[in-house]
């Protein structure tokens, strides 16, 4: 069984229109649709926004369902100004922006005892890089950082490159779910579609216009992942 998280409805809808038939549960007052996707078993939930609703619902999807890998999709902040709206990012590395424990020695955006970076499944990440090698998606491959904050602001991204380099993009859910699948030992992958990138027009209503779009691309590349995957 595959685990496939979302964080909005919109990014949840065009996973579902791909699905042949499912079955929806309600569970701890979540709903979860269980069910076939491009031939294979998978569990498809909307975490919601920001990091403690996307651990609680990794943790319940691992703990109810037993998958043995998640795949996280949805929408993100470009942070790279070569990047462009409806570009695609890659996950190899995800990180907090806004976890500061350095007064301990830590280095910045790390959980005491836990690595800096958290790193998505081998099989997963190459996979998805083949696919995307043979698309037309525009794609980037790098850091994705998380924190519970809309980033919008001249203010906030001078802070996290400054604390971070190389960062790509940056969003609410990401690293926490990669947190929570390296607790407890579940392979996952991260996949993002850009609604809105910084310096290029006014964040909110790039993210309005363009969310649907970018959910549609996630979910596209999410279902060409499984015509592959064979594990």
């Amino acid at each position: 069984m595959i685990g496939i998280i979302a964080a909005e409805q919109e990014e949840l809808n065009a996973l579902l229109e791909m699905m042949d038939d499912y079955n929806q549960k309600n569970y701890k007052e979540r709903i979860y649709y269980q069910g076939k996707l491009n031939n294979h078993d998978v569990v498809l939930t909307q975490c919601g926004i920001g990091k403690t609703n996307s651990t609680i619902n990794t943790t319940l999807l691992i703990n109810e369902y037993h998958v043995d890998k998640i795949i996280n999709i949805g929408s993100a902040c470009g942070l790279n100004s070569n990047l462009n709206v409806s570009d695609i990012v890659i996950a190899d590395h995800l990180i907090y922006h806004d976890f500061d424990c350095t007064d301990f020695g830590r280095d910045f955006g790390q959980v005491p005892e836990l690595p800096t970076y958290f790193i998505p499944d081998n099989y997963l990440f190459h996979l998805c890089k083949e696919i995307l090698n043979e698309s037309e998606y525009n794609y980037k491959i790098g850091i994705i950082a998380s924190g519970d904050q809309f980033i919008s602001k001249q203010n906030q991204v001078d802070f996290i490159n400054s604390h971070i380099n190389n960062v790509l993009a940056c969003d609410m859910e990401s690293c926490s779910v990669a947190h929570t699948c390296y607790s407890l030992n579940v392979p996952f992958l991260i996949i993002r579609s850009l609604s809105d990138v910084f310096g290029k027009g006014d964040n909110y209503i790039s993210f309005t216009e363009h969310l649907k779009l970018a959910s549609k691309q996630s979910a596209e590349l999410c279902f060409k992942l499984l015509g592959k995957y064979t594990q």
